[in-house]
């Protein structure tokens, strides 16, 4: 199965230009650990964290995974969930 994850990995792998002006951030990692990422994102987007220290602040304050529902997946839905982007989610490292 192909995805737009596949697309995008795909012209990542073949043009440098787009793969270093390209800085791919996973959710999770990001609701992890808020600080870190957004100082990567700034440091990779050449802006100036100290123009964003009040935004850093809130979103180190606020980031963080949904809690207004809950997944409701069988296991078997799981399984076939990871049996169907196993290949993708490989390329971004999950």
């Amino acid at each position: 199965m192909y995805s737009i994850y596949d697309f995008i990995a795909n012209h990542l792998d073949v043009n440098k230009k787009l793969k270093m002006a390209t800085l791919i951030i996973k959710f999770d990692d990001l609701c992890e650990n808020p600080a870190k990422l957004i100082d990567k994102i700034l440091e990779h987007t050449e802006l100036p964290a100290k123009k964003f220290e009040e935004i850093i602040k809130y979103y180190v304050k606020y980031l963080h995974k949904p809690t207004y529902y809950t997944l409701d997946f069988s296991n078997q839905d799981l399984a076939y969930i990871s049996e169907v982007t196993k290949n993708s989610a490989s390329r971004f490292g999950y």
